[in-house]
This record gives C-alpha cells, sequence and structure tokens, in this order.
C-alpha cells in the first residue's frame, strides 16, 4: 500500500503551478509460492491497482481529466536450467482495459492512455 499527494502554488501569479500530479493510492498483494515441481520454483501471482483523483486545483489553462483506477494482473516462475535458472514473468496492465487520460500527459485534452498491454519476459 502506498500512496501519495503534491500541492505546488505559484506564489508570483497566485495560481497553482501545472502538471502537478493528482492524489494517488497504490495497493496490491503478491502471492509467492515454494517450489511446484517439474522444476518450477518461485511461482509467484500479483494484482495490483492504482487510483487516481481528478486534480481540482488548476493552473487556469490547464485541463483536468476525471479521476481513474487501473488493475494490473501478474505472474511468473523460474525454472533451473544446465546454463543456470531462467525466469518467465507475465504482466497485463490495465487488465480491465480502463478508458482514462492520465493528468500527467502532454496528450491528456485529446488522447486516452494505453489500454490493456501484456508484457512477457524471459531471463
Amino acid at each position: 500500500l502506498s500512496g501519495d499527494w503534491v500541492r505546488g502554488d505559484n506564489l508570483a501569479a497566485d495560481v497553482p503551478l501545472t502538471f502537478i500530479p493528482p492524489a494517488r493510492l497504490l495497493y496490491g498483494v503478491r502471492l509467492d509460492a515454494e517450489e511446484w515441481g517439474w522444476g518450477v520454483r518461485t511461482p509467484y501471482l500479483t494484482v495490483h491497482a492504482e487510483s487516481n483523483a481528478r486534480q481540482g486545483r488548476l493552473d487556469p489553462r490547464d485541463y483536468g481529466p476525471p479521476g481513474y483506477t487501473t488493475a494490473n494482473i501478474g505472474f511468473g516462475f523460474a525454472r533451473l536450467t544446465r546454463r543456470g535458472p531462467a525466469t518467465l514473468d507475465v504482466t497485463v496492465r490495465n487488465a480491465l482495459d480502463a478508458h482514462y487520460r492520465s493528468f500527467m500527459s502532454r496528450y491528456k485534452a485529446f488522447a486516452l492512455a494505453p489500454g490493456q498491454t501484456v508484457v512477457v519476459r524471459v531471463t
């Protein structure tokens, strides 16, 4: 569980600073297991989410898209090979395919953030 909140003001102009991110909450869980058999070691499953509030303190020239929540799901494991351990990690970012605009995006006024993304990593 983690969160952050930032506040910034342009004191000379008496307005909020541009591109100050909204309040954000990160939360999730990771389940780890011991060896499963067939040489599969350290398997894990993760479920994480990120919730961003709507930025209500805006520079008059800025745009504040609605708040949003995205969820990520991942799993992975290691397997011992003749050359050493090999790992496989698979993550689905924005698993629920939320349609949102990140406040920190330069394109927030006209373009949605990325939809579902699958990341496969083998090391």
